[in-house]
């Protein structure tokens, strides 16, 4: 799982076709929810949340994200999430520190190749980490995370 963990974002969502591949239920909110993208004027919408439970070493929560179509990643963890679990995003030593775990993150001359990856081809290549963040119901198998923005 590609997961960007984006201070610059109020936003937590999941891809849909990534919720598909690993069995998510989604549910149809009342009301959509309008996204303001990064580009200027360009605006979104999500009708759906689906209850994820993440998975991070021995930590796992339930936790609500959005669904709406990612260009580069499988999900994104916003400002909301990392201030609410206090997450610490280390950018010297390329980590992120979530409660007893400390995540290796790519490299970035493979973080560059991921961005200019089609999302599609990139999620259908075997992908290898250890103890990165896991999507349930279904375990996708090993994730790998990166920082920064999604612009």
């Amino acid at each position: 799982m590609f997961t960007c963990w984006d201070t610059g974002s109020e936003l937590d969502a999941i891809a849909p076709e990534f919720g598909r591949a690993i069995g998510l239920s989604y549910r149809q909110k009342e009301t959509p929810l309008r996204i303001r993208l990064g580009t200027k004027g360009t605006l979104s919408s999500s009708s759906y949340k689906a209850d994820v439970q993440l998975g991070f070493g021995k930590t796992n929560l339930d936790y609500p994200l959005y669904v709406v179509n990612l260009d580069r990643w499988d999900m994104i963890l916003g400002a909301n999430f990392c201030d609410k679990y206090g997450v610490i995003l280390n950018f010297g030593s390329r980590t992120i520190k979530f409660s007893d775990t400390v995540l290796k993150v790519l490299a970035k001359d493979k973080e560059a190749a991921v961005r200019q990856t089609d999302a599609g081809a990139r999620r259908s290549k075997a992908v290898t980490a250890k103890d990165g963040p896991r999507a349930h119901p279904q375990n996708a198998g090993p994730q790998l995370a990166a920082l920064g923005s999604n612009n």
